[in-house]
Formats: structure tokens, C-alpha cells, sequence
């Protein structure tokens, strides 16, 4: 488990300029039924960014967050918000958002990221944990946003896929 980019997810791909909007309109496709959720989903996405990745990793990370944020939320009306663009400086970003529970300050600076550390009864506790190495290994970051009783906000910071000319 040293190594989870390796070994939860079988053979390495090199990361390469990948779209990430219709990876995330796929996630969203597979995991949320809009005419059957009782929460309220807002989409706030450009037509193309792009971003040097795995394709098939970073779509495990937009499902995991995805997930976590529909869960967060249970059976009670919530509002799902997914965005993304560019963050300057050569990155973009996706974000997702809900209106749970969020999480304590404590849980924050003492468990959320480390393996086997959930707030879910039925969690194993390694979704956020291998998401963080991925993006990581991807020469990104993934921030946290969260304050009890309003909600959480995950964003994931990538390097941009646009490749840029020499001037001349």
C-alpha cells in the first residue's frame, strides 16, 4: 500500500493532455439519476479543459468524490454543485460540492486523508486517501473545504493539458 498509485490500480499510465469535461459528464451520467435524485444538481462546466492526466484515474477520483458527496448528503434534499476551469498559473480545476453534514475541524486535521480514517458506517476509509496519491502523483493537489453542519467542498488542482508555443 506504499505505493497506491501502483498497486490499487494495476499498471501505470503516463499521464497525458486529457479533457476533463466529458470524463466528468460521464461520472456524472453513470452515478446520478437527475429524474429520480432528491437533490438539486447544478453543472457549471466549460466545453473543453484539459488537464495532463490518466484518464482512467482521474475518473476513479471524480466518481469517489461524486460518491462521497451524494452519500454525505443521504435522503434528505441537497444541492450537488460540480464546476471546473482554469486555476491560473498552468493548472485547472474541478470541484465538487455538497450541502451534508460537512466535517469537524478535528476530523479534518486529524483523520480526512489518511487510510482507513471514514465517517461512514459501511466506509472502508481508502477512497479520499488513494484519490489524494493519484493527484498528487499527477502533480496536482486536492483542497478541502468543509465546516460542520454547511456542506464540503473538494477541488482538484491539475496541471494544464494546453500546451503552450515559445514565443518568437
Amino acid at each position: 500500500m506504499s505505493e497506491p498509485v501502483r498497486s490499487l490500480s494495476g499498471e501505470f499510465k503516463r499521464p497525458r493532455p486529457v479533457d476533463l469535461i466529458p470524463i466528468i459528464n460521464g461520472v456524472l451520467a453513470r452515478t446520478i439519476d437527475s429524474s429520480e435524485s432528491e437533490h438539486h444538481i447544478e453543472i457549471d462546466l466549460p466545453i473543453s479543459l484539459v488537464a495532463v492526466a490518466d484518464d482512467e484515474r482521474i475518473e476513479k477520483v471524480v466518481e469517489n468524490l461524486v460518491l462521497n458527496a451524494v452519500e454525505a448528503m443521504g435522503t434528505k434534499n441537497g444541492s450537488l454543485t460540480i464546476k471546473a476551469g482554469p486555476a491560473g498559473d498552468g493548472f485547472v480545476f474541478f470541484s465538487v460540492s455538497d450541502t451534508g453534514p460537512g466535517m469537524s475541524e478535528e476530523f479534518q486535521r486529524t483523520k480526512l486523508f489518511r487510510p482507513f480514517s471514514t465517517t461512514k458506517s459501511k466506509g472502508v476509509g481508502l477512497g479520499l486517501y488513494t484519490s489524494r496519491e493519484l493527484v498528487r502523483a499527477l502533480g496536482g493537489r486536492i483542497d478541502v473545504e468543509s465546516k460542520q453542519g454547511s456542506g464540503t467542498t473538494f477541488t482538484v488542482v491539475l496541471p494544464s493539458g494546453q500546451i503552450k508555443k515559445s514565443g518568437g
